[in-house]
């Protein structure tokens, strides 16, 4: 320790200069608080890959159904070529369920349309009773003139 003199002779030092640990406290904070805002909060999620696959063929040797139904980002529906709502869109469904039983749904929908209109037209589909359902994350195709 360090010792200092004064009149009456040496004496201890007793105080602990607390400066430097206090800026390197502060520096600290200031790293902790900059780089906080940066870390973002996500999961790892590893999508399944998939080739193409042909269409299953029924006994008959025809192969079944498919139908794209399109919802826009403002929530209308189009199938089979009309615009309809949701109330009309499950007896849609059905009449052509029952032209044929292993008929395909292949949903387009847009980009932002929200979430639960999106929900209602799964649930739809599912209380219409058709077996196999599908989302088409392709852009929709170019109309040529």
């Amino acid at each position: 320790m360090k010792r200092f003199s004064d009149k009456s002779g040496y004496s201890t030092m007793s105080e602990l200069n607390i400066t430097p640990l206090l800026d390197l406290a502060f520096v600290l904070l200031i790293i902790f608080i900059i780089t906080t805002p940066l870390l973002e909060q996500s999961l790892d999620v590893k999508l399944p890959t998939a080739s193409p696959m042909p269409a299953a063929v029924q006994p008959g040797g025809a192969a079944p159904s498919v139908r794209t139904l399109e919802v826009d980002a403002a929530g209308n529906i189009v199938f089979n070529k009309q615009r309809m709502t949701l109330a009309e869109l499950q007896p849609a469904l059905e009449r052509f369920r029952a032209e044929d039983p292993n008929a395909g749904i292949l949903i387009r929908a847009d980009a932002n349309l929200r979430y639960q209109q999106l929900v209602d037209v799964f649930d739809t589909v599912q209380r219409a009773k058709i077996p196999r359902m599908g989302l088409l994350n392709n852009p929709r195709p170019p109309v040529q003139n």
